[in-house]
């Protein structure tokens, strides 16, 4: 599945991290490094998959053992509609 940032969300990389404002809400959200990359990722056009691959890689641990906190983080943007979902890629 494939995710994209609200039409409504805009975003500054700051160093490692990411600042995130929702424009409707007007709340500002701060994305440590780790969440940052998922968003940079993300926002580039991965999927699930890829994102949790190259973190994998990126963070030298399996797959498995990221994919719970990855699905985490995504699922936590999208409730916050920092992102949606978009099943046909």
């Amino acid at each position: 599945m494939h995710y994209y940032p609200d039409r409504d969300v805009i975003y500054q990389k700051l160093g490692d991290d990411i600042l995130l404002l929702h424009l409707r809400t007007n709340r500002f959200y701060e994305l440590n490094n780790t969440a940052a990359r998922i968003w940079e990722l993300i926002t580039a056009g991965s999927d699930l998959d890829h994102t949790v691959g190259q973190l994998a890689c990126e963070f030298n641990v399996e797959p498995a053992a990221l994919a719970p906190d990855v699905e985490s983080a995504i699922s936590s943007m999208t409730k916050e509609n920092l992102l949606e979902p978009h099943a046909g890629g």
